[in-house]
């Protein structure tokens, strides 16, 4: 082993990658961070992790805000087909 220690620098090259090798394959390596990350840096990368407001639609046919691409709740319109889809029955008591 002293050998390879005070060889020339191509054996010594070679042995420590055949040990990183051997390392490599018994466990998990997990990538670590080099330098810590300043606050700036981490605003920056978060920047587009806001939350954005609801943009409402309202009913072609009542004028209730209902969601985009959805029925309305109230009367069973659909603004993206332009007709009724389902039917809505009054409760007679």
């Amino acid at each position: 082993m002293l050998g390879v220690l005070f060889g020339p620098p191509t054996i010594r090259m070679r042995v420590a990658f055949q040990a990183l090798q051997v390392d490599l394959t018994e466990g998990e390596i997990m990538a670590v961070p080099k330098r810590r990350v300043s606050h700036a840096r981490q605003g920056k990368r978060r920047s587009h992790h806001h939350l954005k407001a609801r943009e409402n639609q309202y009913c072609n046919r009542c004028g209730v805000a209902v969601k985009p691409h959805s029925l309305c709740w109230n009367c069973g319109w659909s603004n993206i087909q332009g007709r009724e889809l389902v039917s809505m029955e009054t409760k007679e008591s």
